[in-house]
């Protein structure tokens, strides 16, 4: 199975944004010949994060993680800790 051009160009963005931008995205995508691709993708994704409807629902998504998150019973380790920390200070 044969990656297309824009799928590749989506890869290099997602690796430049997990790494931090430690290596010329622009550079990588021309060298791979996907230099309009990227520009693509970027503009697309750049679009969505501007789109207020998204980001409300990504919000939304956000905040019931984190109550499910402070919903959950602490690790035996986080007990174990605070038992500790009372005896032994």
């Amino acid at each position: 199975m044969t990656i297309s051009k824009t799928e590749r160009a989506a890869g290099y963005l997602a690796a430049y944004i997990r790494t931090n931008g430690r290596f010329d995205l622009q550079d990588v995508a021309d060298r791979a010949g996907v230099g309009k691709e990227l520009a693509f993708v970027a503009q697309d994704i750049l679009e969505l994060l501007e789109d207020k409807a998204y980001l409300f629902d990504l919000e939304d998504l956000y905040l019931q993680e984190e109550a499910q998150e402070a919903a959950k019973l602490p690790l035996v380790s986080d007990w174990l800790k605070e038992l500790t920390s009372r005896y032994f200070g």
